[in-house]
């Protein structure tokens, strides 16, 4: 699935134009829907004809950035993890005091 976001039309080099990005590749959708298909323009030698355009899931992300990514997978291994916190004397990382009596010396 992730191959498929990199599966759209190839960059174009254009002199003065966000040089290595897709013609229209910088646009809003006026739609966008997470997840749907597009069309290539082109089917390549691999026969690919469809792609996910990442613009599709911009509102998205950007909704989760307002919220301080309170979601998603990342946000389910930080409530795991403080099930069982590891300390920085199992990890072998000097504590704080330790830390303070260093800059002491």
């Amino acid at each position: 699935i992730i191959g498929m976001f990199f599966d759209a039309q190839d960059a174009m080099l254009t002199p003065g134009i966000f040089e290595g990005v897709a013609s229209n590749a910088m646009e809003n959708l006026v739609d966008p829907t997470p997840g749907r298909m597009s069309a290539v323009i082109h089917v390549d030698e691999n026969g690919r004809s469809k792609y996910q355009d990442e613009r599709e899931y911009k509102p998205m992300c950007e909704e989760r950035a307002l919220n301080g990514y309170n979601s998603g997978m990342g946000e389910i291994f930080r409530k795991v993890c403080d099930v069982s916190p590891i300390s920085d004397e199992a990890l072998g990382l000097p504590s704080a005091v330790d830390a303070a009596d260093a800059l002491k010396e």
